[in-house]
């Protein structure tokens, strides 16, 4: 029922692997010890060139953290912020306060006056 077929891609990964593995196999051991030394080097070369780069993920990591803390943290109370603004605009819209609309210069110079003195 289920027709499989090989791509041309399976074929030669297939093919490819066991190339490797044969080379593998065939590897003796002194050329194996040096590649293995040549490996520990490598890496130890890595290393001991720049052990900062190691920590700085975490470091870097570890200030955006204590950073997000401290904002959240001492975030003021924003969620009534509006509240005065929209209760102004429903005194300014009702038909009962017409006279504070006609009257406006009068209050503006009475803020100012109590501001300034």
């Amino acid at each position: 029922m289920n027709d499989m077929r090989f791509s041309d891609d399976d074929v030669f990964l297939a093919q490819a692997k066991r190339a490797l593995d044969d080379t593998v196999q065939r590897v003796d051991a002194r050329l194996a010890g040096r590649l293995q030394r040549a490996r520990r080097q490598a890496l130890a070369n890595l290393m001991s060139r720049r052990p900062w780069k190691r920590w700085a993920g975490a470091v870097a990591m570890t200030s955006v953290g204590l950073l997000m803390v401290l904002f959240l943290a001492n975030r003021p109370d924003i969620d009534n912020h509006g509240q005065p603004i929209l209760e102004d605009v429903e005194l300014m819209a009702s038909p009962e306060n017409v006279e504070l609309s006609e009257d406006l210069e009068f209050y503006d110079w009475l803020a100012d006056s109590t501001t300034n003195g």
